[in-house]
């Protein structure tokens, strides 16, 4: 691997050092007579030339380019207001790098990956509807090791890898109660109205997920033709985020004096757990031109695991009367607030995404 990064330092050195120089390039030759001080000629060789890039025998392999990821997702989240599902059909953008050392029979691979546009639908126990907004996100890299390789890329061997993926899509966003202890309201001192002091907020959908990735990889090099694939496990998963579009606890009235919010939702749900799960694609890829690929495949990722579903109520007292012998009453004292952290684990969620790849690469 510190092949890799060593040798793309020295590009760069050779590269800088193709600058003109004129000073550099005078050269004096001896029993010459007079016409013995003259310039050194240019060089025979363009700097490619030096390091062969391009050329199917090269050390070192560099290869970019786009894919399409026609996708299809799924999740479940058991304990958030009892369950809540979503599915989803997301247009992904990606780009890609690979860089192959032949000499080391080592490579490493990045991607980074964003929905255009998404479409689906979800069902919690309050609601159901449809998604038309949000976004998946990803970036992740692997290293390999073509343990078994003919040394120009064909070959077969164990990856290690760290990915990020973000899920976003939102659905129906629904509304909390943001009050805090000591919040100030107005109220209506003959009945115990509160007429203004409520405030409320709303978050939406984002969870974020941190995989290590342990696998192998292959390339086959056909010629006009080549077939790349992937499987990865996935060990260990750290997943944290917020489902903001529950109604676990909804608003409801106070029984007592006035038509007031008596206890209420206080935020949106965060999750916080673990997962393990698996990766997999598969590419054929052909060669039209020279340096460029096109190719087709699919993928699927899957994770599942355990995750605690936490959230906040706020409890908000009426306005009370400091001597409930008077008649009328007179609602002279503010309510007072609460709030309470319940904890609900769902076990297990899951999330899934799947689909077709479409590839075009340029290789240097």
């Amino acid at each position: 691997m510190v092949r890799i990064t060593t040798s793309v330092v020295a590009l760069c050195a050779a590269l800088i050092a193709t600058a003109p120089a004129a000073a550099a390039d005078y050269n004096v030759v001896y029993d010459q007579g007079d016409n013995g001080d003259q310039l050194r000629s240019g060089y025979a060789m363009d700097p490619s030339d030096w390091t062969g890039l391009g050329d199917k025998d090269d050390t070192m392999n560099f290869e970019f380019g786009l894919r399409y990821w026609y996708s299809q997702g799924a999740s479940s989240w058991p304990g958030v207001g009892g369950s809540f599902g979503a599915s989803d059909t997301s247009h992904i953008l990606e780009g890609h790098l690979r860089i192959e050392d032949h000499s080391t029979n080592t490579f490493a691979t990045a991607i980074a990956g964003y929905s255009m546009t998404s479409s689906g639908s979800y069902d919690d126990p309050f609601h159901s509807g449809s998604i038309s907004s949000g976004h998946i996100g990803y970036i992740g890299a692997d290293l390999g090791w073509n343990t078994w390789a003919d040394g120009k890329g064909s070959g077969i061997g164990p990856i290690v890898g760290y990915q990020y993926y973000n899920d976003q899509l939102l659905t129906r966003q629904a509304t909390f109660v943001a009050n805090q202890p000591g919040d100030s309201f107005s109220f209506d001192q003959a009945t115990g109205d509160i007429t203004g002091g409520y405030k409320f907020d709303s978050a939406p959908n984002n969870i974020d997920v941190n995989m290590l990735r342990l696998g192998a990889s292959a390339k086959a090099d056909l010629g006009f033709f080549d077939v790349t694939g992937t499987l990865a496990a996935v060990p260990y998963a750290m997943v944290k985020g917020v489902v903001g579009d529950d109604e676990l606890a909804p608003t409801y009235t106070a029984t007592g004096a006035g038509n007031n919010i008596d206890v209420a939702k206080a935020s949106a749900t965060a999750i916080d757990g673990w997962g393990y799960g698996a990766a997999a694609d598969v590419m054929l890829r052909v060669h039209p031109v020279k340096n460029m690929t096109i190719g087709l495949g699919g993928r699927v990722w899957y994770l599942q695991g355990s995750a605690d579903a936490s959230f906040d109520t706020v409890h908000i007292g009426d306005p009370t009367d400091s001597d409930p012998l008077t008649n009328p009453p007179n609602f002279d004292t503010a309510p007072d607030v609460t709030r309470t952290r319940w904890v609900q684990h769902g076990d297990p969620f899951s999330m899934m995404r799947y689909g077709i790849t479409a590839e075009l690469s340029y290789a240097f």
